[in-house]
């Protein structure tokens, strides 16, 4: 399992890209564009991620805890058992994200999306 602690990823590109069964911890992935990326089963912690672009990529059974994802894409994202355990999501965007099979999903967004639908 892979590693990465206290990396910095801001404004890193690209497209495809791998993260499955890695930990990042304590990181700074602001700006990035992950499109169609695979974080399966990885662990994301402790981290700034916001204004990040992770549309259509795939988080199935990961942890994504105590992040700040303000401003962040999430469009088409798979969110099939992840868990966003006090990860702040609200001003992030979830359109046609399976967001109702996220765990500990911030409950004021989840009004917000289910008042917007």
């Amino acid at each position: 399992r892979r590693v990465l602690f206290r990396s910095g990823f801001r404004n890193c590109q690209g497209t495809g890209v791998s993260f499955a069964d890695s930990r990042i911890d304590e990181s700074d992935l602001g700006m990035v564009k992950f499109i169609d990326a695979d974080f399966k089963n990885g662990t994301l912690v402790n981290s700034i991620a916001s204004d990040g672009d992770y549309s259509h990529s795939d988080f199935s059974d990961s942890i994504l805890a105590n992040n700040k994802f303000s401003g962040s894409q999430f469009n088409n994202a798979q969110l099939n058992n992840t868990d966003f355990y006090q990860s702040d999501v609200l001003l992030a965007d979830f359109k046609g994200a399976n967001v109702d099979q996220a765990r500990n999903f911030m409950e004021l967004k989840e009004k917000r999306i289910s008042n917007a639908g």
